[in-house]
């Protein structure tokens, strides 16, 4: 049976093969770890799927090229942009049918190619 005090400290009550066994365990009441968001950490794309034009929000990280990859890690199409460029277009119309990564710096992610 679990129990709470006020204090933080948690008592585990067992009987094991009758003997009663009474354990306090104190856990951390702060955080250990937190993961801080930033701006420009995700990249996003539309529209998912697509058939001619990718379009990626540019995640304003410092790159200024576009680099798709098919899933073997193919470098298959490449694109320069300008860091001012809101929307990043690429075309996309050649490519098979498939599942693609695209990254722009240390961002990347996936899109799908119908």
């Amino acid at each position: 049976m679990w129990n709470e005090s006020l204090n933080r400290i948690f008592n585990i009550n067992l009987s094991i093969f009758g003997v009663p066994l009474t354990e306090a365990y104190a856990l951390p009441t702060s955080v250990l770890a937190a993961k801080e968001i930033q701006a420009g950490s995700k990249l996003s794309a539309f529209p998912v799927p697509t058939n001619k034009i990718l379009n990626v929000m540019n995640p304003g990280n410092g790159a200024n090229k576009i680099e798709i990859f098919d899933v073997t890690g193919k470098l298959v199409t490449n694109k320069s942009f300008s860091a001012s460029e809101g929307k990043i277009s690429v075309a996309v119309e050649n490519l098979p049918k498939g599942v693609y990564v695209y990254k722009i710096g240390n961002l990347s992610s996936k899109f799908t190619k119908n």
